[in-house]
Formats: C-alpha cells, sequence, structure tokens
C-alpha cells in the first residue's frame, strides 16, 4: 500500500480511479472469438479496462481484496507522540498527530471512495485543548465509509499501539509537593485545566441514570477511589454505614455513628446508598449532619429519594476532604484547583498518572462533542418527564419493585429517543480496531444513528459512564476487553419494534468485567434495547448487578459465561427482562452461570438473586442447553406465557431450579386484566403493536389468542429435559406442581435429577482471579463446558 505523496491531498485521487485487478488468462471462447490476436498490446490494454469496468463492486476491508481484485488502501499515519498536524503530510516519514487531523484528510477525498481508507495510529492520543474528543466524525456525510470502501482507524501495532485517552497526564507524583504525611498535592489550573472539567453530581436516579460526570484520577492503569468514609475493604468490596431509624422519609435518618457530623463542613459533601431496595442506588447531596446523642447523628438531605428511606438501608460518604485517610484516596477542590492524592504504597511514586479532562473519547454521531452533551442534558430532562408522568410509583412493595423495572425501560427509551430525535443521523461503514480507548469523564465511544460500524479488539475502560453507548443497525463489538466503567461496558439500541425489522447488532468475544464503578444498579455489563441484538460467547464476570439486562424482540444470548454476578443485591437477573407479552422471541442457549449470587449480605427487598429473571409476564421466550451451578434460584418465570424451558443442567442449586408464580392472577393483575372496565398495561401493549395483523401475528402466532386463553395465568410452558443435582429440598420448579403446569396447558417431562457429571466441568474448580487491569483483562483462566 502506498502512502499519500507530499503534495496537494487530493492530487492521489483522480476522477475514474479503479482498483489494479490480477486479469484471467486469455483464454475465455467468448474472448478468443474478438480477435485472434489476443496479444496485441492495443488489444490487451482496451481488453484490461473493459475487464476491470465489469467487475462487480463488493464491500472489501481495509488491506485486503475481494473476489479475484485486490484493493490496496489508501494509507494514513498518525503518531500521537512525534507527529505534527502542522508540517505532517500523514506519511511514515511525516506523520499527522492527531487523528483528527487524518479525518480531515479524508474528508478531502472525492465521493463515493475509490478504495478502502486504512488509518495507522500510533502512540498516546490525548485532547490537546482537554476537551474535544480524540477522534470525533461529526459529519455523517465525509466522515463515513460506503457500502465498497470502509473507512478504518487501527492502532499500529508494530509501532507500539495505540492509546486514545480522554485525559491530562499529570507530573510523576514523586515531582509534588507534600501536603501532609503521605498526601501529595498538585495545582490542576496551572496545567490550563477548566471549571467545567471538573464534573458534577446530579441528586436522584436509582434506575441506571448516571447521574455524575466528575473528574477522575488514574494512577498506575487503575481507578483511584474519591475520599470516603467507611473506607474499602482490602479486596476492594464496599463498606457501609446503616439508618437506625427514619425521621423523613425524602429527607432525614438517624445513623448509629457520629463520625458524620464533620460532613456538613465540607464544600461538596455527598452520600451513596441503597435507601429502600437492595437493588436501586441513588446519590443525595448532604446538607447538614447534627448530633441526636454521644453515638447517634441526624442526617438531612436534599433530592428525591427513590422509594425513601427505609431502617437498615446501607450508605457511605464521598467527596469528604476530612476523610482522605487511606492510600488509593484522592480529593479535588474545585475552588482552588487543587488535586490532593494519597498513592497507593505498593507501586513507588513513578506510575503514570492522568485526571479525566474530555466527555467523550470517540464520537461518531455526526454532532461535535459540546452538541452531543447538550443532547444528553436535554434527553436526560426528557425521560426524567416522561418517567415520572407515565409510571408513577406505587406505595406497594411488590408493585414498586416491578414498576421500577418497567420503569428503567421507560425512561432509558425515553432517553435513547430523545437523542435519535437531535441528531442528523452517524457514521456508516467505519471500523475502530485494537486501540486502548478510556479516562473520559462520561463515555469511551459514543454514536446514535450508525450503520455498520464495527468495533475490533483493543479495550475501553475507566470511564465515568458507559464504555460505549451505541444505537444503530449491524452494529458490531468483537474481541474487546471492557472493565472499570463508571456505567455499562455496552449500551445497545437499535432496529425498530413496529415492524421488527433492523437491528441486528453484535457484542461477541468480549471478556466484561468490573463495572459498574460509580452507578451500581442498572448498569449491566450489556445493556440492551430494541430488535434482533445478538450477545454471543462473551465472558461477564465479577459484576454488583445483572451482566445482561434490556428489552426488544428477537435477541440471541448465546455461549456466554456469567461470573460472579449480583453480589451487591437482592431480587435481581443475572440476565434480565421483564414485563411484556409483545417483546418476545429470546433464546438464551449455551451459556453457563456461574455464581452469580449475593455475597455480602441482604437486607431490603426480596431476599434471593436468580441466574435468568423472566419478570412480570414476560413470555414468548426460549431456554435451552444452558448450564448453572452455584446460584440462588437458576430461571424465574414470573407469570410469563409460551416458554421452552430444555436440556438445561443445574447443579447446586440454593433455592430452586425454576421459581413459577402465576402473579397475573394476585398482585400483578392490573398488568394483564382485560376485560370491559380495566385494560391492564399488557393489554394495552398489544393492542398498540397491533398484534392482530402482519408482522406480529405471523412472526408469534400465539400472540394473537392471549388476551382470549386466560391471559393473566402462565399458559404454555414446555418444560422438558432437564437434569439437576444438589437442588434444595429437590425443589427443581417451585412454587407450583407438576401438575399445575399441565392444568396450564403447559408439558413437564422426562426432567430427572442426575448427579453424573454429563460433560460439565464446574467453573468453580478452575483457576480464576477476582483481580485484573483494564489492559490484562484479569488473566482468568476458565474451564469449560465439554
Amino acid at each position: 500500500p502506498t502512502p499519500l505523496s507530499k503534495k496537494d491531498f487530493s492530487s492521489s485521487f483522480l476522477p475514474g480511479y479503479q482498483p489494479s485487478c490480477t486479469l484471467p488468462p486469455c483464454t475465455d471462447p467468448d474472448i478468443r472469438m474478438l480477435t485472434s490476436h489476443c496479444k496485441t498490446s492495443l488489444f490487451i490494454l482496451i481488453l484490461s479496462l473493459s475487464l476491470v469496468q465489469a467487475l462487480p463492486t463488493k464491500p472489501v476491508s481495509a488491506g485486503s481484496g475481494s473476489g479475484s481484485c485486490s484493493v490496496e488502501p489508501l494509507l494514513l499515519y498518525v503518531d500521537c507522540d512525534r507527529g505534527s498536524d502542522a508540517s505532517g503530510d500523514g506519511s511514515p516519514a511525516a506523520p499527522f498527530l492527531s487523528p483528527n487531523k487524518a479525518r480531515d484528510a479524508i474528508r478531502l477525498l472525492p465521493r463515493p471512495l475509490q478504495r478502502p481508507v486504512l488509518v495507522k495510529v500510533a502512540g498516546e492520543c490525548r485532547p490537546s485543548d482537554l476537551s474535544t474528543p480524540v477522534l470525533e466524525l461529526n459529519d455523517s456525510e465525509r466522515d463515513s465509509g460506503d457500502s465498497s470502501f470502509r473507512i478504518t482507524y487501527s492502532a499500529d501495532a508494530p509501532r507500539g499501539g495505540s492509546s486514545l485517552l480522554g485525559a491530562l497526564k499529570l507530573p510523576s507524583v514523586s515531582e509534588w509537593p507534600t501536603f501532609k504525611g503521605e498526601i501529595r498535592m498538585l495545582r490542576l489550573d496551572s496545567f490550563e485545566v477548566q471549571r467545567s472539567m471538573y464534573g458534577t453530581t446530579r441528586a436522584g436516579g436509582g434506575l441506571g441514570q448516571c447521574t455524575s460526570d466528575r473528574m477522575e484520577l488514574f494512577y498506575g492503569g487503575m481507578p483511584m477511589t474519591r475520599a470516603r468514609y467507611p473506607n474499602l475493604a482490602p479486596d476492594g468490596m464496599y463498606r457501609w454505614l446503616r439508618i437506625s431509624e427514619v425521621i423523613d422519609g425524602q429527607k432525614q435518618f438517624v445513623t448509629n455513628n457520629t463520625r458524620v457530623l464533620g460532613w456538613s463542613k465540607e464544600a461538596d459533601p455527598w452520600i451513596h446508598g441503597y435507601w429502600g431496595y437492595d437493588w436501586a442506588d441513588t446519590r443525595l447531596p448532604l446538607v447538614s449532619a447534627v448530633k441526636k446523642s454521644d453515638a447517634q447523628s441526624i442526617v438531612t438531605t436534599s433530592g428525591r429519594v427513590l422509594y425513601g428511606f427505609a431502617k437498615n438501608a446501607r450508605f457511605y460518604g464521598e467527596n469528604l476532604f476530612s476523610e482522605l485517610d487511606a492510600p488509593g484516596e484522592y480529593y479535588i477542590n474545585q475552588s482552588t484547583g487543587t488535586l490532593f492524592f494519597w498513592p497507593p504504597t505498593d507501586g513507588g511514586l513513578h506510575e503514570s498518572v492522568y485526571v479525566s479532562t474530555a466527555d467523550y473519547v470517540v464520537t461518531l454521531d455526526g454532532r461535535n462533542g459540546k452538541e452531543v452533551r447538550a443532547a444528553e442534558e436535554r434527553a436526560l430532562a426528557a425521560a426524567e418527564r416522561k418517567l415520572s408522568s407515565t409510571l408513577p410509583l406505587s406505595a406497594d412493595a411488590r408493585k414498586t419493585h416491578s414498576d421500577a423495572r418497567e420503569g428503567h425501560r421507560v425512561w432509558k427509551q425515553a432517553e435513547v429517543d430523545s437523542l435519535k430525535a437531535d441528531t442528523q443521523g452517524g457514521v456508516e461503514f467505519v471500523t475502530l480496531e485494537g486501540f486502548r480507548i478510556g479516562m473520559a469523564r462520561r463515555h469511551g465511544v459514543f454514536g446514535l444513528g450508525l450503520n455498520r460500524v464495527e468495533i475490533r479488539g483493543g479495550s475501553v475502560s475507566l470511564v465515568g459512564q458507559h464504555g460505549m453507548w451505541l444505537d444503530g443497525d449491524e452494529v458490531s463489538v468483537n474481541g474487546a476487553k471492557i472493565s472499570h466503567c463508571g456505567g455499562s461496558a455496552v449500551a445497545l439500541s437499535g432496529g425498530n419494534l413496529g415492524n421488527l425489522t433492523g437491528g441486528g447488532n453484535l457484542v461477541q468475544g468480549c471478556e466484561i468485567f468490573q463495572n459498574a464503578r460509580v452507578t451500581r444498579c442498572y448498569t449491566p455489563g450489556v445493556h440492551w434495547l430494541g430488535m434482533g441484538h445478538r450477545v454471543v460467547g462473551n465472558l461477564i464476570r465479577d459484576q454488583p448487578h445483572s451482566g445482561v439486562l434490556g428489552a426488544g424482540n428477537d435477541g440471541i444470548f448465546q455461549d456466554n459465561h456469567f461470573l460472579r454476578l449480583l453480589y451487591e443485591v437482592s431480587d435481581s437477573g443475572a440476565w434480565d427482562s421483564d414485563r411484556s407479552w409483545t417483546r418476545r422471541g429470546h433464546t438464551l442457549s449455551n451459556n453457563t452461570f456461574e455464581s452469580t449470587k449475593n455475597t455480602v449480605g441482604m437486607t431490603l427487598g426480596f431476599l434471593h438473586t436468580v441466574a435468568i429473571y423472566f419478570d412480570d409476564m414476560l413470555s414468548g421466550n426460549q431456554v435451552v442447553n444452558n448450564t448453572f451451578i452455584d446460584v440462588d434460584v437458576a430461571i424465574l418465570i414470573g407469570g410469563g406465557r409460551d416458554y421452552l424451558i430444555s436440556n438445561n443442567r443445574f447443579i447446586d442449586v440454593a433455592y430452586g431450579g425454576i421459581n413459577i408464580d402465576n402473579r397475573g392472577s394476585t398482585w400483578d393483575a392490573y398488568l394483564c386484566t382485560y376485560n370491559t372496565t380495566l385494560v391492564g398495561r399488557l393489554p394495552q401493549e398489544m393492542i398498540s403493536m397491533h398484534y392482530e395483523r402482519p408482522p406480529y401475528a405471523t412472526k408469534y402466532p400465539n400472540l394473537a389468542v392471549t388476551l382470549y386463553k386466560h391471559p393473566c395465568l402462565p399458559w404454555g410452558l414446555s418444560i422438558v429435559r432437564n437434569k439437576y443435582c444438589r437442588v434444595h429440598k429437590q425443589r427443581f420448579i417451585y412454587p407450583v406442581k407438576e401438575a399445575t403446569v399441565a392444568e396450564w396447558g403447559g408439558v413437564f417431562a422426562d426432567n430427572e435429577e442426575s448427579c453424573e457429571q454429563g460433560g460439565v466441568i464446574p467453573l468453580s474448580q478452575a483457576s480464576l482471579t477476582n483481580g485484573g487491569s483494564p489492559t490484562d483483562g484479569g488473566g482468568a483462566v476458565l474451564s469449560r463446558v465439554a
């Protein structure tokens, strides 16, 4: 492949440029009929041109051909350590300094593209102004490839690879002045850090809303801890204080601790807790803390408390200068622009140090970073209005839980809809390959309205919110390591549920671990909304809440390993979706769920966790050939219909293999009732989707009879050919009986207790590590299902 000439950029492409191709030998009888002088030079030239013109145009990847035609890509070089945007021309000898300069050069190319474009990036790339995305594709037309030729941005492995970081690199801590004891200090304003780069925290949330985009500190490739109390345990697990008495459910409580008295003197103190249930966390500003007795304090907060305060709720304080008392903690005084840091004691003082300054590392959205941030703010406000207007929370505990789960979906869908309404569409036919992406205050990669965008290999980590937020059709994330994100690792949306088309996004072969650092609940490893998404062959491990969570139709979840999830919550699923008769068609097959259970203790809510959670009459799905090892409940069918549960293996299940209830006939009847006086939310949704005509009527034939055949019963369950071993009290299904499944139009057959291995190698016997970093993936050694 030839690099760009130092001459005028556009001169490298001429109108009518054709790729060089290997011609077939001149032996075709039709060609031989044209002339007997096949070797005549002029004829060869004419024939060559005609054959090239006749070759079909096919999509080719950068650097590889298609069919008999090998198309060389246009190569551009970027070196973020030694290049120049002023004098560089994109050649190996004179590379650009920034990926955005290569983007600008690509915009000069004639369209449609005449060959693929490959941008090879080396070095550590950071925003020159501290805030602009490192790669900002904000022109959806000129920044896109096409169906014939892609544009690929690739980390140049022979030159050491590349990191794209939304951060400011700071001097070695050994050069910082000492503040007190082991604590060092550094003035950030001397590095032109603007006040807006410190970020903010908003009160509220509780349903997965990412309410904080504060600047964070990273040392030695790991996130440090904003000064807090109680401190983290040595293994990194959270420690908590408790509410001993509730004075006002929305603003005041008592705790058996007097250390909090000093927090009200702080400049910007916050408390973070699971206030009403062990599956909904919220941040609140602390207004005051006053003494009640020698051992108790009264804490007053502001902001809405989802579900209100409850006795024994757990919480901790954060952003507290007075609590900077442990290695790995830091505090940023925003009024003076000063960073205080107690460095870890195990790495000396020479590890790399960064603070996150940019909102995004990569944007693919057809908007610049400032426009994306403004659109996110508008979308958040629109989603909150939608949630409060359509789904008031119930005072009943069970309804509160189920309403909250739907509330998360309502809020998330409203947020996505608002964002998409604000954009002209994202880029198409673009590939990001092999980058180490991270250290943004919001998202690592953000793009809505995408089409056939690929993210291959590399890693995304150390961001304040989602690792990747991707919306569109045929978007893929393949072979990446995604870790230590403040929210979800990957948030996917796409497709059209009205006509059941589009979507088809893919997350495949990824290692996803230790995310939900900032927002603990409803920020799973993979969050999905829409049509036909595929989550295949991933390791999703070590997260406080769910591994995969979302809503939509026809998802494929296959060959994944869910490991050590749900460790901090109750009444939640490692795979989780809920509340619909029409959002159906999912297949969960060949997955392994191991140790997906609470390990830190549960206090508030229903005290169990579930590997696969079909909540609130979600219906029409298949669970085939999965393995459950060391879980509380393997599968929960919360009143849903039309299920196939077949050829699964259940080993060491604490409470029961399959939990089936008929909540639609009892406490959830308000959702499914369909008569002259009440049409519940589920029938309303069916009617709105025109269930009685195509595409729903043809794609889901069982759906049409739902309203007329016992709509509120778990009708038509098929539970066959499953094996179980050491299931608590041998409750393979509970609380219903086998005969009840038949009474409800189902089948229960050929399920047997068997403790023979049957090809299962327990993963709990394998060598697995709890640690890991964003670059090494944790070094997990996995056993397998034979």
